[in-house]
């Protein structure tokens, strides 16, 4: 009898494990981008009736979104929310200040020196919220991947330059088309899309959903590392890379799951440092379930899935 893909990934330690299983099932794939198209069709459909439940029930009045992880005596509370687009890049997707007063005052109240209790918070979010400087953790400027000298760090800055204009032309059309779209959507339960879009706008503007998006995520991830696993493989050389790192005009930007490696080492290593029993940790809602998994897997690393991707391009 065969296993079904829940039951594969049980016994499967990577995404490149559970290809081999499939593949041992009668199930393969000409490349790797077929193969996660397919495992994110199929995860649809077992999620769907979870999603649906997030949607159907209200948001809670006194809920912020929290994933804990207890490690070696020190709790770790990652609170994933959306933060939006700066208002002139994408018209709509930006905090209320309702929301940013709520997220300010919640993360402010986690400064507890003497009960050994702190807070810090990913790269730029002081720029939204009203937190202590000395408490942001630059991931992205720790996980640049810099060339080897200097000069080809110009030649990329340079040759970035024209994607750039053009990213910062189309992006907010983009997501001004999505922001309009979203106030059509009467029926969110209709679909995966139009359920993230609904609740990502409503977060945005009422601080109760923020958790209900953060819900809704958990409902639709597939279990750990595949689900980063996934993202780290379609992110890499795409559409959507390529205009991030434009945009910002860093073409050396580590992916979001890279950013979330480090971040996990260096949750841990202030934790112990400072002697703090319980850390807060503000970061955007795609950060919070891979910075789960890599606090209780400290050994990870990126080289075999990338050896993998490489291999699987050639």
């Amino acid at each position: 009898m065969k296993k079904n893909l829940c039951e594969l990934m049980k016994e499967s330690e990577s995404i490149i494990d559970l290809e081999d299983s499939l593949r041992e099932s009668g199930r393969e794939f000409s490349n790797y981008k077929e193969y996660i198209d397919w495992l994110g069709e199929q995860w649809d459909q077992i999620s769907a009736e979870k999603i649906n439940r997030v949607l159907r029930a209200g948001p809670k009045e006194s809920d912020f979104p929290t994933l804990k992880v207890e490690l070696d005596g020190i709790e770790y509370q990652l609170h994933g929310i959306i933060h939006g687009w700066p208002i002139l890049l994408a018209p709509g997707w930006h905090l209320r200040k309702n929301v940013r007063d709520y997220i300010s005052q919640k993360m402010g109240s986690f400064h507890n020196p003497t009960e050994r209790e702190g807070y810090l918070y990913e790269e730029g979010a002081d720029h939204l919220f009203d937190l202590f400087k000395s408490q942001e953790l630059e991931d992205v400027k720790h996980t640049m991947k810099n060339s080897r000298s200097e000069f080809k760090n110009i030649g990329k800055l340079t040759l970035s330059i024209p994607t750039s204009i053009f990213a910062t032309s189309i992006i907010p059309m983009l997501f001004g088309l999505a922001y309009l779209y979203s106030k059509t959507i009467t029926n969110p339960k209709s679909s995966k899309t139009r359920g993230l879009l609904y609740l990502a706008q409503k977060a945005l503007n009422d601080e109760r959903y923020q958790s209900k998006l953060a819900e809704f995520s958990l409902a639709e991830e597939m279990p750990q590392p595949f689900n980063l696993e996934k993202e780290y493989l379609s992110d890499k050389g795409s559409f959507r890379e390529t205009m991030i790192k434009s945009v910002r005009l860093k073409p050396d930007l580590a992916t979001a799951e890279e950013r979330s490696l480090w971040t996990s080492k260096e949750l841990k290593t202030y934790a112990n440092r400072k002697k703090i029993k319980r850390l807060h940790y503000l970061c955007g809602n795609g950060h919070a379930t891979e910075i789960a998994y890599f606090l209780r897997h400290p050994n990870y690393s990126f080289e075999r899935l990338e050896e993998y991707r490489q291999r699987k391009n050639k």
